[in-house]
Protein backbone atom coordinates (compact mmCIF):
# COMPACT_ATOMS: atom_id res chain seq x y z
CA UNK A 1 0.00 0.00 0.00
CA UNK A 2 1.24 3.72 -0.96
CA UNK A 3 1.23 5.60 2.03
CA UNK A 4 0.01 9.11 1.70
CA UNK A 5 2.08 12.10 1.33
CA UNK A 6 0.81 15.39 3.37
CA UNK A 7 2.58 19.17 3.63
CA UNK A 8 -0.11 19.73 6.99
CA UNK A 9 1.48 18.73 11.13
CA UNK A 10 0.42 15.34 11.75
CA UNK A 11 -1.34 16.76 14.96
CA UNK A 12 -3.69 19.05 13.13
CA UNK A 13 -4.25 16.20 10.73
CA UNK A 14 -5.21 13.83 12.51
CA UNK A 15 -7.56 16.45 14.67
CA UNK A 16 -9.20 17.26 11.02
CA UNK A 17 -9.90 14.22 9.80
CA UNK A 18 -11.24 12.33 12.86
CA UNK A 19 -15.18 13.20 10.90
CA UNK A 20 -13.57 12.24 7.24
CA UNK A 21 -11.10 9.18 7.77
CA UNK A 22 -13.35 6.71 9.68
CA UNK A 23 -16.52 7.03 6.66
CA UNK A 24 -13.12 5.27 4.41
CA UNK A 25 -11.97 2.70 7.42
CA UNK A 26 -15.70 1.22 6.93
CA UNK A 27 -15.58 1.11 3.34
CA UNK A 28 -12.38 -0.46 2.89
CA UNK A 29 -13.26 -2.57 5.76
CA UNK A 30 -15.66 -4.32 3.85
CA UNK A 31 -13.46 -4.88 0.92
CA UNK A 32 -10.96 -6.32 2.69
CA UNK A 33 -11.92 -10.00 2.59
CA UNK A 34 -14.74 -11.94 0.29
CA UNK A 35 -17.64 -13.02 3.09
CA UNK A 36 -17.24 -9.14 3.81
CA UNK A 37 -17.73 -7.91 0.28
CA UNK A 38 -20.94 -10.81 -0.47
CA UNK A 39 -22.10 -9.63 3.16
CA UNK A 40 -22.28 -5.96 1.88
CA UNK A 41 -23.88 -6.62 -1.02
CA UNK A 42 -26.84 -8.83 0.34
CA UNK A 43 -27.19 -5.78 2.96
CA UNK A 44 -26.45 -8.32 5.34
CA UNK A 45 -24.27 -5.60 7.20
CA UNK A 46 -26.63 -4.15 10.15
CA UNK A 47 -26.12 -1.31 12.72
CA UNK A 48 -27.76 -2.42 15.69
CA UNK A 49 -28.48 -1.84 19.70
CA UNK A 50 -29.46 -3.69 22.74
CA UNK A 51 -27.55 -5.78 25.71
CA UNK A 52 -27.38 -8.63 23.44
CA UNK A 53 -27.37 -9.25 19.28
CA UNK A 54 -30.76 -11.40 19.21
CA UNK A 55 -31.42 -13.24 16.32
CA UNK A 56 -34.52 -15.60 14.99
CA UNK A 57 -33.13 -19.07 14.07
CA UNK A 58 -35.66 -22.01 12.44
CA UNK A 59 -34.72 -25.39 13.65
CA UNK A 60 -37.87 -27.41 12.53
CA UNK A 61 -40.67 -27.48 9.95
CA UNK A 62 -44.68 -27.47 10.85
CA UNK A 63 -46.90 -30.83 10.38
CA UNK A 64 -47.15 -31.39 6.56
CA UNK A 65 -47.62 -34.41 4.11
CA UNK A 66 -50.55 -36.25 2.12
CA UNK A 67 -53.80 -36.09 3.21
CA UNK A 68 -57.24 -37.72 2.09
CA UNK A 69 -61.08 -37.32 2.89
CA UNK A 70 -62.01 -38.72 6.10
CA UNK A 71 -58.60 -38.46 8.06
CA UNK A 72 -57.81 -35.32 10.49
CA UNK A 73 -55.35 -32.80 10.02
CA UNK A 74 -52.81 -32.46 12.21
CA UNK A 75 -52.99 -29.40 13.60
CA UNK A 76 -50.89 -29.49 16.75
CA UNK A 77 -48.85 -26.32 17.58
CA UNK A 78 -45.53 -26.71 16.71
CA UNK A 79 -42.85 -24.99 17.84
CA UNK A 80 -40.43 -24.44 14.85
CA UNK A 81 -38.78 -20.98 15.39
CA UNK A 82 -36.69 -19.46 18.97
CA UNK A 83 -33.56 -16.35 19.05
CA UNK A 84 -29.95 -17.10 19.59
CA UNK A 85 -28.47 -14.34 21.97
CA UNK A 86 -24.79 -13.26 20.67
CA UNK A 87 -22.12 -11.18 22.87
CA UNK A 88 -21.17 -7.94 21.14
CA UNK A 89 -17.19 -8.95 20.59
CA UNK A 90 -15.09 -5.71 21.21
CA UNK A 91 -11.86 -5.59 18.17
CA UNK A 92 -9.76 -2.64 18.43
CA UNK A 93 -6.32 -1.30 16.38
CA UNK A 94 -4.13 0.62 18.19
CA UNK A 95 -2.82 4.23 17.61
CA UNK A 96 0.17 5.67 19.47
CA UNK A 97 3.02 7.65 18.44
CA UNK A 98 6.09 9.37 20.07
CA UNK A 99 5.64 13.53 20.72
CA UNK A 100 8.84 13.62 19.64
CA UNK A 101 8.57 11.95 16.53
CA UNK A 102 5.42 13.91 15.92
CA UNK A 103 7.06 17.16 16.65
CA UNK A 104 10.23 15.89 13.60
CA UNK A 105 7.06 15.21 11.10
CA UNK A 106 6.67 18.60 9.41
CA UNK A 107 7.88 20.74 7.15
CA UNK A 108 10.85 19.94 4.76
CA UNK A 109 11.48 16.92 6.98
CA UNK A 110 8.12 15.19 6.43
CA UNK A 111 8.94 12.95 3.56
CA UNK A 112 5.75 10.53 4.62
CA UNK A 113 2.94 11.70 6.70
CA UNK A 114 3.35 10.09 10.26
CA UNK A 115 0.17 10.07 11.15
CA UNK A 116 -1.59 8.96 8.01
CA UNK A 117 0.64 5.80 7.52
CA UNK A 118 -0.27 5.02 11.44
CA UNK A 119 -3.97 5.28 10.13
CA UNK A 120 -3.40 3.14 7.59
CA UNK A 121 -1.23 0.27 9.58
CA UNK A 122 -4.13 0.69 11.57
CA UNK A 123 -6.67 0.17 9.18
CA UNK A 124 -4.93 -2.95 8.07
CA UNK A 125 -4.01 -4.78 11.40
CA UNK A 126 -7.54 -4.15 12.43
CA UNK A 127 -9.21 -5.88 9.24
CA UNK A 128 -6.50 -8.44 9.49
CA UNK A 129 -7.69 -9.53 12.97
CA UNK A 130 -11.16 -9.66 12.48
CA UNK A 131 -10.58 -11.43 9.33
CA UNK A 132 -9.33 -14.26 11.14
CA UNK A 133 -11.34 -14.50 13.51
CA UNK A 134 -14.51 -14.88 11.42
CA UNK A 135 -13.29 -18.85 10.76
CA UNK A 136 -12.65 -19.41 14.24
CA UNK A 137 -13.99 -21.88 16.52
CA UNK A 138 -14.89 -19.64 19.66
CA UNK A 139 -11.45 -20.46 21.22
CA UNK A 140 -11.62 -16.94 22.62
CA UNK A 141 -14.76 -15.78 24.69
CA UNK A 142 -13.20 -11.88 23.50
CA UNK A 143 -13.18 -12.99 19.79
CA UNK A 144 -15.80 -12.94 16.99
CA UNK A 145 -18.26 -15.87 17.02
CA UNK A 146 -16.46 -17.64 13.71
CA UNK A 147 -17.93 -20.05 11.31
CA UNK A 148 -16.36 -22.68 12.84
CA UNK A 149 -18.43 -21.92 16.03
CA UNK A 150 -21.38 -21.70 13.84
CA UNK A 151 -21.18 -25.08 11.74
CA UNK A 152 -20.16 -28.14 13.88
CA UNK A 153 -20.59 -31.39 13.59
CA UNK A 154 -20.76 -32.20 17.08
CA UNK A 155 -22.68 -31.06 20.28
CA UNK A 156 -22.24 -27.93 23.05
CA UNK A 157 -24.32 -25.14 21.81
CA UNK A 158 -24.38 -21.62 19.61
CA UNK A 159 -25.97 -18.31 20.73
CA UNK A 160 -26.87 -19.85 23.81
CA UNK A 161 -29.11 -22.68 22.07
CA UNK A 162 -28.14 -26.16 22.25
CA UNK A 163 -26.97 -28.18 18.94
CA UNK A 164 -28.83 -31.24 20.08
CA UNK A 165 -31.42 -32.20 17.42
CA UNK A 166 -34.45 -32.21 19.70
CA UNK A 167 -37.61 -30.19 19.20
CA UNK A 168 -36.32 -27.22 20.88
CA UNK A 169 -32.44 -27.17 20.08
CA UNK A 170 -30.25 -27.00 16.76
CA UNK A 171 -29.59 -29.49 14.43
CA UNK A 172 -26.10 -31.46 14.81
CA UNK A 173 -24.63 -30.27 11.52
CA UNK A 174 -24.23 -33.18 9.89
CA UNK A 175 -22.96 -32.01 5.99
CA UNK A 176 -19.50 -31.05 7.88
CA UNK A 177 -16.62 -33.59 6.09
CA UNK A 178 -14.16 -33.75 8.55
CA UNK A 179 -12.29 -36.52 6.83
CA UNK A 180 -11.22 -34.75 3.87
CA UNK A 181 -8.06 -35.74 1.84
CA UNK A 182 -7.19 -35.39 -1.59
CA UNK A 183 -9.27 -32.77 -3.71
CA UNK A 184 -11.63 -33.68 -5.63
CA UNK A 185 -14.89 -32.29 -7.57
CA UNK A 186 -17.03 -35.48 -6.06
CA UNK A 187 -15.76 -34.24 -2.45
CA UNK A 188 -16.47 -30.73 -3.13
CA UNK A 189 -20.38 -31.46 -4.82
CA UNK A 190 -20.81 -34.09 -2.36
CA UNK A 191 -19.92 -30.61 0.14
CA UNK A 192 -22.69 -28.29 -1.68
CA UNK A 193 -25.28 -31.05 -1.95
CA UNK A 194 -25.29 -31.42 1.52
CA UNK A 195 -25.43 -27.64 2.08
CA UNK A 196 -28.30 -27.45 -0.56
CA UNK A 197 -32.22 -27.55 0.57
CA UNK A 198 -34.66 -26.73 -2.57
CA UNK A 199 -33.75 -23.70 -3.69
CA UNK A 200 -31.27 -22.66 -0.79
CA UNK A 201 -27.78 -23.35 -1.79
CA UNK A 202 -24.09 -22.47 -1.32
CA UNK A 203 -23.02 -18.63 -3.26
CA UNK A 204 -19.82 -18.75 -1.83
CA UNK A 205 -17.08 -21.09 -1.54
CA UNK A 206 -13.94 -19.62 0.70
CA UNK A 207 -10.62 -21.60 0.47
CA UNK A 208 -6.50 -21.14 0.61
CA UNK A 209 -4.46 -19.86 -2.02
CA UNK A 210 -3.00 -23.69 -2.29
CA UNK A 211 -6.36 -25.53 -3.04
CA UNK A 212 -7.79 -22.42 -5.16
CA UNK A 213 -4.66 -23.21 -7.22
CA UNK A 214 -5.74 -26.76 -7.87
CA UNK A 215 -9.16 -26.11 -8.41
CA UNK A 216 -8.06 -23.10 -10.99
CA UNK A 217 -5.40 -25.94 -12.98
CA UNK A 218 -8.60 -28.43 -13.33
CA UNK A 219 -11.09 -25.47 -14.74
CA UNK A 220 -9.58 -23.62 -16.61
CA UNK A 221 -11.14 -24.53 -19.99
CA UNK A 222 -14.55 -23.78 -18.06
CA UNK A 223 -13.34 -20.96 -16.39
CA UNK A 224 -16.06 -17.89 -16.16
CA UNK A 225 -15.72 -14.81 -14.51
CA UNK A 226 -16.42 -13.79 -10.92
CA UNK A 227 -19.81 -11.97 -10.20
CA UNK A 228 -19.64 -8.13 -10.61
CA UNK A 229 -19.55 -7.71 -6.46
CA UNK A 230 -16.05 -9.81 -6.23
CA UNK A 231 -14.99 -8.25 -9.84
CA UNK A 232 -15.26 -4.90 -9.23
CA UNK A 233 -12.58 -5.12 -5.70
CA UNK A 234 -10.40 -7.13 -7.49
CA UNK A 235 -10.72 -10.46 -6.55
CA UNK A 236 -10.36 -13.55 -8.91
CA UNK A 237 -13.36 -16.49 -8.64
CA UNK A 238 -14.11 -19.16 -10.12
CA UNK A 239 -17.64 -20.08 -10.96
CA UNK A 240 -18.90 -23.20 -9.94
CA UNK A 241 -22.71 -24.05 -9.59
CA UNK A 242 -23.51 -20.34 -9.57
CA UNK A 243 -21.10 -20.08 -6.19
CA UNK A 244 -18.02 -18.14 -6.37
CA UNK A 245 -14.87 -20.00 -5.50
CA UNK A 246 -12.44 -17.08 -3.88
CA UNK A 247 -9.05 -17.38 -1.95
CA UNK A 248 -9.54 -15.83 1.63
CA UNK A 249 -5.97 -16.16 3.15
CA UNK A 250 -7.68 -16.21 6.58
CA UNK A 251 -9.19 -19.33 6.16
CA UNK A 252 -7.03 -22.24 8.19
CA UNK A 253 -4.50 -24.46 5.93
CA UNK A 254 -6.72 -27.60 4.30
CA UNK A 255 -9.97 -26.19 4.58
CA UNK A 256 -13.21 -25.55 2.00
CA UNK A 257 -16.28 -23.26 3.54
CA UNK A 258 -19.60 -23.54 1.56
CA UNK A 259 -21.57 -20.93 2.69
CA UNK A 260 -25.31 -19.85 2.04
CA UNK A 261 -24.85 -16.05 2.69
CA UNK A 262 -27.97 -15.14 2.72
CA UNK A 263 -28.25 -16.84 6.19
CA UNK A 264 -25.06 -14.73 7.51
CA UNK A 265 -24.93 -11.22 9.12
CA UNK A 266 -22.28 -9.28 10.34
CA UNK A 267 -23.98 -7.13 13.00
CA UNK A 268 -22.51 -3.87 14.80
CA UNK A 269 -23.15 -1.97 17.81
CA UNK A 270 -24.56 1.78 16.55
CA UNK A 271 -22.22 3.72 17.85
CA UNK A 272 -19.74 1.64 18.38
CA UNK A 273 -18.59 0.55 14.89
CA UNK A 274 -15.10 1.48 13.71
CA UNK A 275 -14.89 4.69 15.78
CA UNK A 276 -12.02 6.39 17.05
CA UNK A 277 -12.55 5.79 21.07
CA UNK A 278 -11.21 9.28 22.06
CA UNK A 279 -14.27 10.60 20.04
CA UNK A 280 -16.66 9.21 22.92
CA UNK A 281 -15.41 11.60 25.01
CA UNK A 282 -15.36 14.57 22.55
CA UNK A 283 -11.25 14.47 22.43
CA UNK A 284 -8.80 14.25 19.35
CA UNK A 285 -6.81 11.59 21.41
CA UNK A 286 -5.47 10.52 25.00
CA UNK A 287 -2.58 12.17 26.02
CA UNK A 288 -0.34 9.92 28.49
CA UNK A 289 -0.22 11.81 31.40
CA UNK A 290 3.37 11.26 32.72
CA UNK A 291 4.91 9.84 29.61
CA UNK A 292 5.27 12.67 25.83
CA UNK A 293 3.08 10.43 24.16
CA UNK A 294 -0.83 10.46 22.88
CA UNK A 295 -2.54 6.43 22.52
CA UNK A 296 -6.31 6.19 20.97
CA UNK A 297 -7.81 3.20 19.76
CA UNK A 298 -9.97 2.30 16.79
CA UNK A 299 -12.73 0.14 18.37
CA UNK A 300 -15.81 -1.98 17.19
CA UNK A 301 -18.56 -3.68 18.64
CA UNK A 302 -19.92 -6.66 16.80
CA UNK A 303 -20.55 -10.15 15.84
CA UNK A 304 -20.83 -12.60 12.76
CA UNK A 305 -24.53 -14.51 13.10
CA UNK A 306 -25.18 -17.28 11.58
CA UNK A 307 -29.03 -17.96 11.33
CA UNK A 308 -29.56 -21.16 9.61
CA UNK A 309 -26.49 -23.41 10.06
CA UNK A 310 -28.20 -26.52 8.15
CA UNK A 311 -27.25 -24.37 5.06
CA UNK A 312 -23.37 -23.97 5.45
CA UNK A 313 -20.94 -26.39 5.51
CA UNK A 314 -17.16 -26.99 5.27
CA UNK A 315 -14.55 -29.38 4.29
CA UNK A 316 -11.38 -29.86 5.91
CA UNK A 317 -7.93 -31.73 5.85
CA UNK A 318 -8.01 -31.19 2.37
CA UNK A 319 -4.78 -32.09 0.50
Amino acid sequence: MALPVDSRTANNLITSTIDTWLPDLVDNFFVSNPLFVRLHTRDNIKREGGAFIRSNMIYGGVPAGAHQTGQQYNTTITQFMTYGLFQWCENYAALAMDEHDQAKNRGAAEIVDYALALQEVAEMSLADAMGTQIYGSGVSPAALDGLLTAIASIGGSYGGITRDGSATGLAVTSTVNAVGGPFSFDMLQDGFGAATIGREKPDLILTTQTLWNRILTRTLPAQRFASEDLKKVGMDAINYNGADIVVDNHVPAGYIFLLNTKWIKFITLEGYDFIRRSSLYDMPKFPVFNDSQWVDQIICYADLVVQSTRLETWISSVT
